[in-house]
């Protein structure tokens, strides 16, 4: 948008589709000003150089371009895509005057979604007839444009409700038509629950990663604002209260660290119960084990226990807070894209 205020052109760089080791994955975006400079990324550097020059040619001629990158062909190699993968990448220009296409009613609408939290698809039609036609879909409603263009039936609609229970992006053949579908999320939230040492270093690198951090810990002694200055929430309250207040849902991310069972264990009777999307308890072997029994004892099945990730974090060999955090992290980052 400053960009546009400031009299400049702008475009749009989007992978829509990923084979290999590429770096960025499908939704991956980069914008490109008329003055050549960039936010975002497509790669891990090795196209964006490329990218932007084909992103001037866009902004000239006002119509989307679709390029591939990859292993077998030359220019990716000149240009420095020596990772062996393949990306195929959409360059939308963003057209200030209109109301087709990428316009600027559409990007408004776009960062107005994004900054509400709410769950959108913004959809292209990438094939020849009404090439480069744009749409906002939020809540399985059309937002715009105002009338659903030809190629929006319902069959569609259809297809982009199954991918959105997956979350996944990319691009769909619907009939003669080809059409990316790009998905937005709110973020995921990190529920942490115990204000202690390792909390503080996990609050940073997990907003580093995109998530929300929510701390809950009724003890006013740990629960102080200067030593959780970056994060989103810190609830001095008991979990149970404070988890409905937030109402915890399947796609948080819960972590019990306060070692206090008078904390810990409501809080994972909770997320049990409400299907959380993950579950970690920083505890040892023993502790891990006394737990499950008590858990059992309220009525929870083995199979609700398989859930708890236990003890939290992926092994590293870590030691400090710090490192501790980093393989906490580390196991949720595994978990969210089904490594683990």
């Amino acid at each position: 948008m400053k960009w546009l205020e400031e009299g400049k052109k702008a475009a749009l760089a989007t992978v829509i589709n990923k084979q290999g080791s590429a770096l960025r994955g499908v939704g991956s975006k980069m914008a490109v000003s008329s003055e050549m400079e960039m936010v975002g990324s497509v790669s891990g550097g090795c196209i964006e150089g490329a990218v932007v020059q084909e992103a001037l040619k866009v902004m000239n001629s006002g119509k989307i371009f679709i390029v591939d990158y990859g292993i077998s062909d030359d220019e990716a190699w000149s240009v420095g895509l020596a990772c062996g993968g393949q990306v195929k990448i959409l360059i939308q220009p963003v057209k200030p005057n209109s109301r087709s296409g990428f316009s600027l009613e559409i990007l408004k609408k776009i960062i107005e979604l994004k900054s509400s939290d709410k769950s959108f698809c913004f959809l292209t039609k990438i094939s020849e007839m009404a090439k480069g036609d744009s749409v906002i879909i939020s809540d399985g409603e059309l937002v715009l444009p105002k009338t659903r263009p030809h190629w929006m039936d319902n069959t569609l609609i259809e297809i982009l409700n199954n991918l959105e229970r997956t979350e996944t992006s990319g691009i769909i053949k619907h009939g003669t038509c080809e059409i990316f579908a790009d998905f937005s999320f709110p973020k995921q939230r990190i529920v942490i629950i115990g204000a202690v040492h390792i909390a503080q270093p996990l609050v940073k690198m997990a907003r580093v990663c995109g998530f929300l951090t929510i701390i809950i810990d009724p003890r006013r002694a740990f629960a102080l604002s200067e030593r959780f200055q970056e994060a989103d929430q810190l609830l001095v309250m008991w979990p149970t209260e404070a988890l409905a207040k937030i109402g915890l849902n399947d796609r948080d991310y819960l972590i019990a660290l306060s070692h206090d069972d008078k904390l810990d264990l409501p809080a994972l009777k909770m997320a049990i119960e409400r299907n959380t999307c993950y579950i970690g308890m920083l505890s040892s072997l023993k502790t891990r084990e006394n737990r499950f029994e008590q858990l059992k004892g309220g009525g929870f099945s083995p199979y609700d226990l398989r859930k708890i990730h236990a003890p939290v974090g992926l092994d590293i060999g870590a030691r400090s807070p710090e490192e501790i955090a980093l393989s906490i992290l580390a196991e949720i980052t595994a978990f969210r894209y089904g490594e683990n």
